[in-house]
């Protein structure tokens, strides 16, 4: 009689969250004990001090979880939720592709065309790369998340065109075109790219031909570096993590977002709702292969690799008290999305996520 209350309570709370979130599907009555396990096992989790964040879970279409676990805010005590925002890093890396293939749907761009088209300044060395191998990371500009001096930038305020500057007039790393390096350097490019070419600012162009389009109110890139309401607060073990000014990530990674939202874009992505098929694909399928055994390959802005034994096209982050995740299984129609505002394992997570769900389609229900 428990068991049977709390998964009447729990499919009663699903019902009414997502009813609020336009365009996200809530699930009809299914056996509860996927959505209970996963539950339970997050549950252990934030109870252990081993998680903190949002997890929305969907198979063919339906979400089986949508809760939030451990505290936004732990001075103030705010709990997280299915609405918390956080900060993506580096999952945001797909927006800025999209972008560019918007550019390029509208004619205005090519992802062959040598970035040197759309620079006031360029450098020699730069002058063979294209849009495709910044988006590929196979350009071979050196990532300046990895410089020394990162740290000690990181809560000021920054232009594009400044942050490009960081890394303009460096050697490259290899010849364009030759290897795989990821490069949070290419897509901070990709970001001015975008502004140069449009004519607005980064910001407005996601909020206009993205966000604004899929309703996905909770998203933003807010550059004057105000916190929105609602935002979570990263940490570092048991201490807040060090600010960060949204300039110092750019387009690279710093975006805000919530799992809610991220279903909406999950499912336009499937959909093809903002670009045609063809141009939509090109995201996930592999541009570029990374090296090493299994390591499977890039797109433009996902990763394409083999998890447990199934194709997952995914992107994760980590950035100054923030993992993050979303993750398609396309064999089963399996969507993970996991935001946190703490350093977590996230690979141990999603490996343990998809134990209980293919557990259950092991069993035929």
């Amino acid at each position: 009689m428990v068991r049977f209350s709390f998964t009447v309570l729990l499919a009663c709370a699903l019902a009414l969250q997502i009813a609020a979130a336009p365009h996200v599907q809530a699930a009809p009555y299914t056996p509860p004990d996927i959505s209970v396990q996963i539950d339970a096992y997050l549950n252990r989790a934030a109870m252990a001090g081993s998680f903190s964040g949002s997890v929305l879970v969907a198979r063919r279409g339906h979400i089986l979880l949508d809760k939030g676990y451990g505290q936004a805010d732990r001075a103030a005590r705010i709990p997280d939720t299915p609405q918390t925002r956080y900060l993506l890093a580096s999952v945001s890396k797909q927006f800025t592709a999209m972008a560019i293939l918007l550019l390029q749907k509208e004619g205005k761009l090519n992802v062959r065309d040598r970035i040197c088209n759309y620079l006031a300044t360029c450098p020699r060395t730069w002058r063979a790369i294209t849009i495709h191998e910044l988006l590929a990371h196979t350009s071979g500009i050196p990532d300046y998340m990895s410089f020394a001096d990162f740290d000690a930038g990181m809560n000021t305020a920054i232009t594009p065109a400044e942050l490009v500057d960081r890394f303009r007039y460096l050697p490259l790393d290899f010849a364009p075109g030759t290897s795989w390096r990821y490069s949070n350097s290419g897509y901070a490019l990709l970001g001015y790219i975008i502004e140069r070419v449009s004519g607005q600012s980064y910001s407005d162009f996601l909020q206009r031909r993205i966000f604004h389009p899929l309703r996905m109110s909770a998203t933003a890139y807010e550059p004057d570096g105000v916190i929105g309401e609602g935002t979570a607060v990263g940490y570092d073990g048991q201490s807040k993590a060090d600010a960060m000014n949204p300039t110092v990530a750019y387009a690279a990674g710093g975006l805000v977002s919530t799992v809610e939202d991220l279903y909406r874009w999950s499912l336009a992505i499937n959909d093809s709702r903002l670009l045609p098929a063809n141009l939509t694909a090109l995201m996930q399928q592999p541009q570029a292969r990374i090296p090493g055994r299994n390591a499977g390959s890039y797109g433009y802005g996902w990763f394409i690799r083999e998890h447990m034994g199934m194709q997952a096209i995914e992107h994760t982050g980590v950035l100054n008290g923030f993992t993050t995740l979303i993750a398609h299984f396309p064999r089963d129609d399996i969507t993970l999305i996991v935001l946190c505002n703490q350093s977590v394992d996230m690979d141990d997570i999603e490996s343990n996520l998809l134990q209980l769900l293919t557990k259950r389609r092991a069993r035929g229900e």
